[in-house]
């Protein structure tokens, strides 16, 4: 069959666009695939004038506070890990969305009465995808956030003296340094709620597609009824979760070594955290699963009947007496028919009803609990870590 040619498709991206993103290309932050650079100026930006003013104030090191800043675990995980690979998480993310759209045509899913729907689905989505009106919002939302964080009622403390704030008679006093850390926050925030908006375009996206009148086969090899490509497109929004995973990890850190807390006595904090994180990136793919339960429903039915039709005449030729007597059972493609025929509905019957098969799974796993996994360093010494991990390996 003939691929239509869709030009939308060509210039298909989630992440090239909004005010933001022009502005970083107009000062040259932002190159072709490259976002490196962008993510070390707002590394720059965000931690460095915290250091030189923690510094300057005497609370960057020593014993002047509780929780100093260069110790601030909280801090470090959130600027100088989450912040730059929730920024260079675009230059992973896109390709693959990129490569799942057009796989839509490729595989030839996208009936031919539907392709202009289809394409009006690409053709809309930097509408969406560019709105000035959302990165504002986003942007107001994680400036009113930090300050009330930080200012009301504590970020990760609301008692002990540190770096940015010390407690006070009349509520928590800002330093210097606690100041600029509301911009650093705010920053932080606003780069997570733009990755949460572009999940949002992306959902809306997949479900228009998902309206359309797939052409999806029960007894595809993939177990999904040939989408079984979206689930692998989406496993790369594992890098947003593993960002965010950080920062949650580091402030757990912080409860942990200043407040007094435990791991064990955070368990239930750190697995909802981990569930609400896979469970919001992880979402959209899930939007076809309606469909797929009606597929392998219909497609039990169909194949189960077909199977039905085919053992009876075998039965009556083979069993019964009506093959030929020229006609040998031995060699004889009713077999293979038969044994191909058993295949096609075992895999119907083994059909998923997500696109995200185990793999898919396990990798958003691996990448929400990796980062907590230092927080074992509370329990047991790196050295005692080590022996455990080799006796469970060898």
């Amino acid at each position: 069959m003939e691929i239509p040619a869709i030009p939308a498709l060509e210039s298909f991206s989630l992440v090239k666009g909004g005010p933001l993103y022009r502005l970083m290309l107009r000062v040259r932050l932002v190159t072709g695939e490259s976002y490196l650079p962008m993510a070390i100026f707002f590394v720059v930006l965000t931690w460095l004038p915290l250091l030189v003013l923690s510094v300057w104030q005497g609370s960057g090191t020593g014993a002047h506070v509780r929780i100093t800043f260069l110790r601030d675990f909280a801090v470090q995980a959130r600027l100088l890990i989450s912040l730059p690979i929730l920024i260079i998480a675009d230059a992973f993310v896109d390709p693959r969305l990129r490569v799942a759209m057009r796989q839509f045509v490729r595989s030839n899913l996208i009936a031919p009465a539907d392709v202009p729907r289809f394409e009006y689905a690409i053709r809309t989505l930097p509408g969406w995808r560019d709105s000035a009106l959302a990165e504002a919002a986003i942007a107001l939302f994680a400036v009113v956030h930090a300050y009330f964080a930080l200012s009301k009622h504590g970020w990760y403390s609301a008692t002990l003296s540190s770096w940015y704030a010390i407690p006070g008679p009349e509520g928590r006093i800002l330093t210097p340094a606690g100041w600029w850390l509301q911009v650093s926050l705010s920053i932080s925030l606003f780069f997570l709620g733009r990755w949460l908006w572009r999940l949002l375009v992306w959902a809306r996206l997949l479900s228009q597609i998902n309206g359309l009148n797939l052409q999806l086969i029960p007894t595809h090899p993939d177990r999904a009824g040939g989408l079984a490509f979206v689930g692998k497109s989406q496993t790369r929004f594992g890098f947003v979760v593993f960002a965010v995973c950080v920062a949650g990890a580091g402030t757990c850190a912080n409860w942990i070594v200043f407040e007094g807390e435990t791991l064990r006595s955070l368990e239930s904090v750190i697995l909802a955290y981990l569930l609400i994180a896979m469970a919001v990136f992880m979402s959209p793919a899930l939007l076809f699963t309606g469909r797929l339960y009606e597929l392998k429903k219909k497609g039990q039915l169909e194949y189960g009947a077909l199977a039905m039709e085919y053992v009876q005449l075998f039965d009556s030729k083979w069993l019964r007496g009506s093959a030929s007597r020229e006609e040998t059972f031995l060699g004889s493609k009713d077999i293979r028919s038969l044994a191909d025929l058993a295949i096609s509905f075992d895999v119907v019957r083994q059909m998923g009803i997500v696109v995200l098969d185990r793999k898919a799974v396990l990798a958003f796993l691996a990448s929400a609990t990796i980062p907590f996994l230092p927080l074992l360093l509370t329990v047991l010494p790196l050295r005692d870590l080590i022996k455990e991990a080799w006796k469970m390996l060898f």
